[in-house]
This record gives structure tokens, sequence and C-alpha cells, in this order.
């Protein structure tokens, strides 16, 4: 089996390896050498499962070695996902990664073709994701500690009026000496999509958990739902519609008849007056 790529490989960013159809390795990249410690000289030209050895400490079939259904017996030990048909994904915690050190990896393999469509062999590319994990922790504290804070607020409602005040202030603290620091840290690490919905949602809800507003509105307006007092703190901070429907999980239709159940308790239906103005004139 001829490769005229391996050079290519040898630069690419993420751990890489090349097997023929024999299972023989024909290329391990730099990445690789520096992840496990193993050097191409070692392992290019040997087959019998070498390149397992590094990560798993034994000679066994890994996740390039389950591509194109073969191996079936040993798949039920990994939690694989098909993508694109033909490319198969899993991740693991290595404890033998960079000597010992250990790390989370996320694996890709997929097979090779020669130009009539037979298997010729398979490549697999190795991701430390180390980071990501450390910030998905980092998020799941931030939550269980949010979780505490409702909890407390909880408490907080069947106090005496007394108690009820010290408590408020010691939680309204905690929020922002314990919590907010972290998602403001946190807020410019993340890159996934869905990690920034899911801290925006964390966000929103302490917003909405702590906010004067909410407090002061309510107050003043009695009849308001708890949904339009919602939308009315979104309206404050700026949030268009589409925004709010997202973060609250409702269409922007929903929105629109909150706001105009709004105008109509505000007393301002029918009057040329923007909503946001008047509730940061009136309420602040």
């Amino acid at each position: 089996m001829s490769f005229d790529y391996t050079e290519i490989i040898d630069f690419l960013p993420d751990a890489t390896f090349v097997i023929d159809s024999r299972g023989v390795v024909v290329a391990w990249n730099r990445a690789i050498e520096k992840m496990t410690g193993v050097s191409a000289a070692e392992v290019v030209g040997k087959g019998d499962f070498i390149y397992a050895v590094p990560f798993y400490g034994k000679q066994r079939p890994i996740l390039i070695d389950l591509v194109e259904n073969r191996n079936p017996q040993f798949r039920k030990n990994y939690a694989v996902k098909v993508i694109d048909k033909k490319t198969l994904h899993a991740e693991a915690f290595v404890a033998s990664a960079y000597g010992g050190n250990g790390a989370y990896l996320s694996g890709l393999a997929a097979p090779l073709y020669d130009n009539e469509g037979n298997y010729m062999g398979a490549v697999e590319s190795i991701r430390d994701i180390s980071d990501q994990k450390q910030v998905e922790e980092t998020l799941r504290q931030s939550t269980n500690m949010l979780e505490e804070t409702i909890t407390a607020l909880k408490v907080l409602l069947r106090e005496s009026a007394a108690a009820k005040e010290e408590l408020e202030k010691k939680v309204l603290a905690n929020v922002k000496e314990l919590i907010l620091p972290f998602l403001n840290e946190l807020e410019s690490t993340l890159t996934e999509k869905s990690q920034k919905v899911y801290l925006e949602t964390i966000k929103t809800n302490l917003s909405e958990i702590t906010s004067s507003f909410s407090k002061k509105l309510s107050s003043q307006y009695h009849g308001l739902t708890p949904r339009e007092i919602q939308i009315a703190d979104f309206l404050r901070q700026g949030k268009s519609n589409k925004e709010m429907a997202y973060l609250l999980k409702i269409s922007v239709s929903a929105v629109d008849f909150h706001r105009r159940n709004l105008r109509k308790k505000l007393d301002i239906k029918g009057k040329k007056i923007n909503l946001r103005s008047f509730l940061l004139s009136h309420i602040g």
C-alpha cells in the first residue's frame, strides 16, 4: 500500500496515524509522537495492534479497527457514534497520555479506499479535549451553586421578615462574589455554541432571581404574572423578541402576546409610549 500524503499527515495539528489493510502502521505523525511519547520509528511498519500499546498498555483493537464493521465483537466495548455512515467517533480518558499525565481524548476513525472502492486501510485522528471537559466541569459546578442558591431562596420565602432580609443579603452577596466572577471568566473561554447557550441561560436565571427590578415591578403592579415580569426584565435589558423567545423557549408570537398584556396592565395601551423606555423611567 503506497501513501503519497504521509508528509502532509506529519504536519497535521491533531495526533494522527494510518494503517494499511493488514493493520500495519504506515504513518505516525509528530502530534501523536508528542501525545504518546512513542516515535514513528518504533511503530511504522509494524502490525498486530502495536498502535494500541501507548494508549492501553497492550496490543488490542481500538477505534480504527472498528471501521467497515471490522472486529464487531469489540464494538460493544466502545461508546461509538457513527458519523457520515463511515466515520466513527468515540471519547475516553487515557491515563497514559502525555507521559502519564492523562488526558481526555476524542477520536475520529475512517476507512480509506482506492479508486475502485476497495478497502486500503484506515486513518484515526485523536484530539485532546481536556480543556473542553474542564469547562464543562466548571459549568456543572456553577449550575450546582445556582441550584443551591435557588434552594436557599425557597427557604428564604418561608422565613420571618427579619430573617428573610438578612438571608437575602447573604444569598445575593454569595451570588455576586462566588458565582458571577466565575461565569464572567468562563464567558471569554467558551467556543462551543451549546456551551454559550448553557451559560447564557444560567446568567439569565441568576438575573431573574436577584433583579431588584423584578421585585419593584411585582410590588408596584400586583396583577402581573411571573412570565410578564420576565418579559419586562428582558425588555429592560434590551433583548429582542427573538432573543426572549429563545431564552424562554416560547414562540415569538407568545412574546408579542405578553408585551401587549404588559402595555394594558401598565396603562399605556394605545399610547405612543415606548414600552422599554417606560419601564426604565418608571421602575428603573
